[in-house]
């Protein structure tokens, strides 16, 4: 593709993605670079909840659902994250049940139970035992757990999948597509690249409009990373 006359033929922006071949060169000054996420068959109507970077003071986590999404407070105790079990048991409709004389509770979802003992990290499940990165304590809040309770316990016992993610402070409950998409800027003499990362692998599609590149994904939501734009000579931002 020829620039404009009014482009000096060396400006030029690149775009490159990890999945589609081959990579299309986009000439002329591009002033903003957009993340798309398209709507599923639910959710019509809300948009497509866009997952932040955590905010810096009190820590929560992100719990995302096919009814939406929630924050739940997180306690970092000897630089572990840990949950309440009274909010899961909100969340997730469990039923908490502390033994007092034997130093332990168990939680219950339907007929299926996991147990759990103060000071210890091991979780039992219909007699199997589970590792957890921390012990179930005793906080200001009531009893807490490892957010890896989540994913390593909890999990077997509910009615869908909890994928923990700990990087992005995200938990998702069910059969979504929340793919983690990676944005990388660089700038070379007078070139401008934009470098896209996306696990797994998502449709998508890439559109080109007036001063902008969209590129939208087929997806419930994005985990994303972007990058900051340290020289908006080419590229002016990216954004959500």
């Amino acid at each position: 593709m020829r620039p404009p006359s009014s482009v000096s033929p060396r400006r030029t922006v690149r775009y490159d993605d990890q999945i589609v071949r081959p990579h299309p060169r986009i000439a002329g000054a591009l002033l903003t670079a957009a993340l798309v996420g398209t709507l599923g068959t639910w959710w019509l109507g809300r948009g497509v909840p866009i997952l932040a970077q955590p905010a810096a003071g009190d820590p929560a986590l992100t719990l995302l659902a096919r009814d939406g999404s929630r924050s739940l407070p997180l306690t970092v105790l000897n630089g572990q994250e840990m949950v309440s079990l009274a909010d899961l048991a909100t969340v997730f409709r469990l039923t908490v049940h502390e033994d007092q004389t034997a130093g332990g509770l168990t939680v219950s979802y339907g007929d299926r139970t996991i147990v759990l003992s103060e000071g210890q990290t091991l979780a039992s499940i219909a007699g199997s035992l589970v590792s957890l990165p921390a012990p179930t304590v005793r906080g200001e809040r009531g009893w807490l757990v490892p957010v890896e309770f989540m994913s390593r316990a909890l999990s077997q016992i509910y009615d869908s999948p909890i994928e923990l993610r700990r990087a992005s402070r995200l938990a998702i409950v069910g059969e979504l597509r929340v793919p983690r998409v990676t944005v990388r800027h660089s700038t070379v003499g007078g070139e401008s690249r934009v470098a896209f990362q996306v696990r797994p692998a998502t449709p998508h599609t890439i559109s080109e409009e007036p001063g902008r590149l969209i590129v939208r994904f087929e997806a419930h939501a994005l985990d994303s990373t972007l990058p900051t734009i340290a020289d908006a000579d080419l590229v002016e931002a990216i954004r959500i």
